[in-house]
């Protein structure tokens, strides 16, 4: 859910949902020509945690995040576009 919403903002994940190599509670996000630390500093600001590995945003979701939480990210996410 998260890896097909967030790319509607075009962010691209790492690995696609179906490779045998993803995680599929690890999503690394990211957009062509995008330095994503200061998206990193907005999003932790707003509470959501997460990280930077290779010069993408990590994400790592918990069996207690549900469809809610996805949604608040990909908002967050959708905003950082813009901002």
């Amino acid at each position: 859910m998260l890896a097909s919403e967030a790319s509607k903002y075009g962010w691209q994940p790492f690995r696609s949902v179906g490779d045998p190599a993803a995680s599929p509670h690890i999503i690394s996000l990211g957009r062509p020509r995008e330095s994503v630390q200061a998206i990193v500093e907005r999003l932790r600001s707003q509470n959501i945690v997460c990280g930077t590995r290779g010069g993408r945003i990590r994400i790592s979701l918990a069996p207690y995040n549900d469809a809610s939480d996805v949604d608040t990210i990909v908002e967050a996410l959708a905003r950082a576009r813009l901002g």
